[in-house]
Formats: structure tokens, sequence, C-alpha cells
């Protein structure tokens, strides 16, 4: 669903109100969750500086994260100063406070916390301060790091594991087209499939020079994309403009039985996170439910992968998913 701020006189979205509710109280995941994907989609700044005001009070508390995210979705450089004031001393982040504090300065592309992404994207090995410093970093053009992204880039090759998102950062130099070939080569042979979620992304995020290896490692099982990797699989689709209608005419020229299960696997494993998202971009649920199911190709080509229950439950999640669509796109 694409994001659409129905709340034209900027006033507080109820479901900000609705969610600050829930987190003081017994805090449901799945009730936080509905509130926050409502303010995802439909906030506005107003919704920001309401919800920074909770964050800066009790930064280190559970779901500051989820506060944070609505923040780099509607926020501005105010909203990311007071953030990097409140979080970072020293070029560092204080000690218990969410890792996600890095992405989001990114997001707003606060110029002051470029170097304190560059430290933990470099130099750090912890999962989440290292994935959230490099998604951060990738908001910027990293001119000035070229040569610590090449070193790091070259360094995870021969690697079966390493931290995961690093790889990602090969989108910012600007010789990369040896890297890209070395990391599919690598990405195939080498790197376990815990840690290539960054890569794909990596791919995607070179546009034209890397989108060959993001198809060709797409549906190759070294690769396993419907596993670790699947979501940033999805936000590579969408920011290549791969449509869910292309892959599946290409699913239809596949003759061996074992390559249509695997293909189809990978299809549907996709599909299904791109359904259960609500991450503003890529193909409305509209055109995906025309272009896969109103021909009834796509269940033709799970029942001769062995898949049609998955499929089937599939196309219901997504007719849910397309009214919603439809009764928000019409709302007065």
């Amino acid at each position: 669903m694409n994001s659409v701020n129905l709340n034209t006189d900027r006033k507080l979205l109820p479901a900000t109100e609705s969610l600050l509710a829930e987190i003081a109280g017994k805090a449901d995941f799945h009730i936080i969750d509905a509130y926050k994907n409502a303010v995802l989609c439909f906030g506005s700044k107003a919704d920001a500086d309401e919800l920074l005001k909770k964050f800066l009070e009790e930064p280190t508390e559970p779901f500051s994260e989820d506060l944070l995210e609505i923040i780099g979705q509607w926020g501005d450089e105010k909203h990311a100063r007071e953030i990097f004031n409140c979080c970072i001393t020293d070029i560092r982040l204080n000690e218990n406070f969410p890792e996600a504090v890095l992405e989001v300065l990114g997001r707003l592309k606060f110029e002051p916390a470029k170097p304190v992404l560059a430290h933990y994207a470099f130099r750090s090995s912890q999962y989440y301060l290292n994935r959230s410093a490099v998604l951060g970093l990738l908001h910027f053009d990293c001119r000035e790091y070229q040569q610590e992204i090449k070193n790091a880039v070259t360094g995870v090759l021969s690697k079966n594991t390493f931290p995961e998102f690093l790889p990602a950062l090969v989108c910012k130099l600007e010789n990369r087209k040896e890297l890209l070939d070395q990391l599919f080569h690598s990405g195939s042979t080498t790197i376990s499939t815990d840690c290539n979620a960054g890569i794909f992304l990596g791919f995607a995020l070179c546009g034209k020079d890397g989108k060959k290896y993001f198809k060709e490692a797409l549906f190759d099982p070294n690769w396993e994309a419907f596993y670790n990797a699947a979501r940033m699989v999805v936000k590579g689709m969408d920011h290549l403009e791969i449509s869910f209608e292309e892959l599946l005419q290409e699913a239809t020229l596949i003759k061996d039985e074992k390559v249509l299960q695997y293909y189809m696997l990978v299809l549907i494993s996709l599909l299904e996170i791109k359904v259960k998202s609500y991450e503003n971009s890529g193909e409305s649920f509209e055109k995906i439910y025309r272009s896969l199911f109103v021909t009834k190709l796509f269940l033709i080509l799970a029942e001769k992968a062995g898949q049609e229950d998955d499929a089937e439950k599939l196309e219901e999640l997504l007719i849910l998913r397309m009214k919603e669509e439809v009764m928000l796109r019409n709302r007065r």
C-alpha cells in the first residue's frame, strides 16, 4: 500500500494516541503493530512530534524502536538532532540505547551522525549495531569512505559468516563491477545463506549494475532466497521494479519439475512476505491479484509444483489486502 496522508489538517492521528496508550498499558505486540502500521501509512509530522516526546522520556524502554520507526518516516532534521543529542555521546551510542537510533539518524540524513555510523559499520561485529549502522549509511553518498567500504566488502568474500548487512555498502562504491562479480561468486559457493541478505540488498541498490546478479541469485538454490534474506529480496524487487507478474511469466518457461518446485517455493514465500507487509513501496495488491490470480496461472503452476494449498491460502490473504487497499484509496 502506498502511504497516504489523510490528515490534511495535520492533526494528531487517533492511532498515535492509541499506540501511546497501548505502550503505557499491557502492550500487546500485535495491537501495537497494528497501530504502528496505521501511523506509518497515514501519519504526519505532528505524529512524529508526539512520539518523539515519548521516546525522549524513555529511550531505553520496550517498544522504543517502534516509535523510532515512525519518527524515521515522518520526522525531519529537528527530530534527528534531538535524538542525536539524547542518544549519542563522544561519537558512540549510549549504553543500552536502541540500535535503531543509528538507522533513523541515517534515514533522516543527519550529517553529524555519519562518523558514528561509520564507526559501527566498519568496526563493530555486533549484529544489530552493525546492521543499523549500515542501513543508516545507505542514506548518504559515502564518498569519504570509499576505501573503508572496499576493504570491508573484500574482507567478506572468503568468509562463511560475517556482519550480514556489511556487503550492502557495495552500492556506494564508484568502481564496483568487479566486486559485484566476486560477491556473486562467493555467495554461490562460500557464503552462508544466513549472511546473504545484505548482498541481495546491495545488488538491488546497485541498479542496473546489480540487477543481473540479483535475478540470477533469486532462484538459485545455493542462495535460498526464500529463507533468511527473503525480506531484503522483496525490498530489492521493489527497488528494481521487478514485478511478481514478470517472475510468474518466467516460471511458465520451466520444464523441469524439480526446478519448478523450487521456483514456486521461492515465489510463494516472497509473495507471502509482500502480502503481510505494510511497507509503502512496490506493486499494489490489486495489480498483483490481477496479474497472478485472475488468470489462475499462479494456481496452475503451484498445483504442478505440489504447492496448491499454500497458494490458495495466499490468495485469500491477498484478496483481504486488496479489499483493504481499495477501501482506503477511496475514502473521502
